[in-house]
């Protein structure tokens, strides 16, 4: 038996592609487009953002025709570890640096599913931190602190 269209997963995934794809359309409005020759800082979002309205609408319309199967329940859990981890990211990498913002990151997504083992988690974040901080700051050279202020001060 068919599922209804808002139980379906592919449904869902496009409406998912459809919010990002206007989010990313509102926020790429106030910048020059600019053209095909001479592009401005709003030209490549915004056609990002056409083409995840495009593949959401088709997602949508495919989840709305093909027979699938119904979305699982969602775990509140690893959404929300998955989130925090992606804010601390965004606001520790100033002020903690690179590496311990890194290591960090990886133990507060680790609390998502219950399986991780913490000795595991400790050395998978520090080989992801050492080798993130080798290449994005030795090797690539961005602008990016290594280590926290406070210890570099």
């Amino acid at each position: 038996m068919r599922a209804a269209i808002a139980t379906r997963k592919d449904f869902w995934t496009g409406v998912i592609y459809i919010a990002v794809g206007v989010c990313a359309f509102l926020m790429a409005r106030h910048y020059a487009f600019g053209s095909a020759a001479r592009m401005g800082p709003g030209y490549f979002p915004t056609l990002l953002s056409y083409l995840l309205l495009g593949l959401g609408i088709l997602t949508c319309i495919v989840g709305a025709v093909k027979p699938g199967g119904a979305t699982e329940r969602w775990y509140l859990r690893p959404v929300l570890a998955v989130l925090a981890a992606l804010v601390l990211f965004a606001y520790g990498i100033d002020g903690l640096g690179l590496f311990l913002t890194t290591v960090l990151v990886v133990i507060l997504a680790s609390v998502a599913t219950p399986e991780s083992r913490p000795i595991e988690v400790g050395i998978v974040a520090l080989a992801l931190a050492a080798f993130s901080t080798a290449l994005f700051i030795n090797a690539l050279g961005l602008p990016i602190p290594a280590w926290p202020r406070f210890l570099v001060s």
